[in-house]
């Protein structure tokens, strides 16, 4: 039987409607950004927010909280309510909740979501590198060779975990765009499993001071393909050895 035509009439899909609480919610969004609040800034009571908008102090108080698990706001007990800065850091927890929700019991599941995050990984990190190269000032490029010498420094796995990670941060600042640093930054959390796991691989782990080293000599010589490629080959790599990894190393590189 067509499932989509039960009754004999063509069935359509029924959208749900957003609930006050969600208006209102987007309604107050805009109210801040629209009156250029900022951080710290303070809002009207609940009784003023529910005269402006017309709602209940009810519906006022279920479009708060959803605001303050955003991290737009923040609530203080028996103060008003004051705007948050938005942190590119609500956007990574968000990953990493996706990323647990797929893994609960399934080791292969943790590997599936770990290779799309590496997807979205490849496509941004390529973009950022052939703007960096393109786009990096002089003292940029002095100070991004200063972290590339951090790796060198680096004795254990989480010292080398964070010098990889302040590399790629580096090269996103240099695009000059703020938005290229919250989206890489909000991978950092969930791909430091993947590069604890692979730092462990006995044969085939990829050398990621030899690939920082062709990316830094690709964006302070300007060239924009060239750092594109670069970048490129270091992501494929790490693509290469996430394949390996087995879900017995991926576990085993999981921080409680």
């Amino acid at each position: 039987m067509d499932s989509t035509n039960v009754t004999g009439f063509p069935l359509k899909e029924i959208k749900r409607e957003p609930t006050l609480s969600e208006k209102v919610a987007e309604a107050l969004t805009s109210y801040i950004f629209d009156n250029g609040l900022r951080p710290g800034d303070k809002l009207p009571s609940e009784r003023e927010l529910g005269e402006y908008f017309k709602v209940s102090r009810t519906v006022i108080r279920e479009a708060v909280r959803s605001l303050v698990g955003k991290g737009l706001l923040q609530s203080h007990s028996g103060a008003r309510l004051t705007v948050s800065e938005v942190a590119s850091e609500a956007v990574g927890d968000l990953l990493d909740l996706v990323l647990r929700g797929r893994a609960v019991g399934d080791q292969q599941g943790t590997q599936r979501a770990l290779w799309q995050l590496h997807e979205v990984r490849s496509t941004i990190e390529v973009q950022i590198a052939g703007l960096a190269a393109q786009r990096a000032t002089p003292e940029e490029i002095e100070r991004l060779g200063q972290v590339l010498k951090l790796l060198d420094k680096a004795s254990s796995d989480e010292e080398k975990v964070q010098a990889d990670e302040a590399f790629h941060r580096a090269i996103a600042e240099a695009t000059h765009n703020e938005f290229y640093v919250v989206l890489l930054d909000s991978l950092v959390g969930p791909l430091q499993q993947l590069r604890r796991a692979t730092l462990k691989l006995r044969k085939g782990a990829p050398n990621a001071r030899a690939a920082h080293a062709r990316i830094f000599d690709r964006i302070a010589a300007g060239d924009v393909e060239g750092a594109r490629a670069a970048m490129a080959v270091h992501i494929a790599e790490s693509g290469q050895a996430l394949q390996r990894l087995t879900p017995e190393e991926l576990k085993a590189a999981e921080v409680e």
